[in-house]
C-alpha cells in the first residue's frame, strides 16, 4: 500500500507522517484495524527518510531512489 504523500516533501513529510502514525496507532479505539501495520508503516517512513537524506546529500544520482520511496 503506497503512502503517496506526493504534495509534501523532505522534513515536512517526515514530521507529518510521524504525526499521522501517532494518531492512528495511538488510538486503537478509533483505528481498530489499520490497513497497514505499525512496523510496516514505520519501515516505509524510514525508507523514505533515508532516501530523502541520500538525495539531499548526494544530488541527482540519488533522486531515483528518493522518488520511488516517496510513492511506495
Amino acid at each position: 500500500m503506497p503512502l503517496n504523500l506526493s504534495p509534501a516533501c523532505g522534513t515536512d513529510l517526515n514530521q507529518m507522517a510521524h504525526a499521522v502514525a501517532d494518531g492512528i496507532y495511538g488510538n486503537p479505539d478509533t483505528f481498530a484495524a489499520p490497513p497497514v501495520t505499525q512496523p510496516v508503516f514505520e519501515g516505509l517512513l524510514t525508507s523514505y527518510h533515508n532516501a530523502y537524506e541520500d538525495y539531499k546529500n548526494g544530488g541527482k544520482n540519488q533522486k531515483g531512489a528518493y522518488l520511488v520511496a516517496k510513492t511506495t
